[in-house]
C-alpha cells in the first residue's frame, strides 16, 4: 500500500466519522429528501454534500484534494461512511474501491498499485479482516 493511500484513507476515515458536515453530490436534486446541499474547506480537502437537520452527512458524499482531483466518492448514514467507497491519489489513479456498513469496513476492499494493477483484496467484517485476503505483485503475479 503506498503512503499517499494510507494518507488519503486515513483522512477519509477521520473525515467519515470525526464529523464530516458535508456529503453528497453536487446537484441539489440528488441530495435525500430532508436535508440540504452543503460545502466546505477542511484540512485542505473540499468537500460537497448533504446534510440533515442535525448536521449529520447523508446521502452520496464527494472530497477533492486541493489540486481538483477527486479523493473520495462514497455514501454516508448518520455521519459514518456505508456502502460503496472510490478512492483516489493527487494524480487521478484510483487507489482502492471498499465498501462500508455503518462506519465500518464490511464487504469487498480491493486496493491498486499506482500502475493500476490490483494490490490486494479480500473481505472485511464489521471492521476487521475476514477469510483469506489475495495480494499480487506490481506485475501481476500473485504472491504465494
Amino acid at each position: 500500500m503506498t503512503r499517499l493511500f494510507s494518507l488519503a484513507l486515513c483522512a477519509l476515515i477521520v473525515f467519515a466519522i470525526g464529523g464530516l458536515n458535508a456529503c453528497g453530490g453536487r446537484d441539489k436534486e440528488s441530495c435525500p429528501p430532508g436535508t440540504t446541499q452543503q460545502e466546505k474547506m477542511e484540512k485542505g480537502f473540499r468537500l460537497v454534500g448533504c446534510m440533515d437537520s442535525e448536521g449529520k452527512a447523508q446521502g452520496k458524499g464527494t472530497g477533492w484534494h486541493e489540486n481538483g482531483q477527486k479523493i473520495y466518492d462514497g455514501r454516508f448514514r448518520d455521519d459514518m461512511p456505508h456502502g460503496k467507497w472510490t478512492v483516489w491519489e493527487p494524480n487521478g489513479k484510483k487507489t482502492g474501491v471498499l465498501y462500508f456498513r455503518d462506519g465500518k469496513k464490511h464487504g469487498k476492499e480491493t486496493l491498486f498499485h499506482d500502475n493500476g494493477k490490483t494490490l490486494r483484496e479480500g473481505e472485511n467484517r464489521d471492521g476487521v479482516k475476514d477469510g483469506e485476503w489475495t495480494v499480487w505483485y506490481e506485475n501481476g503475479k500473485k504472491e504465494r
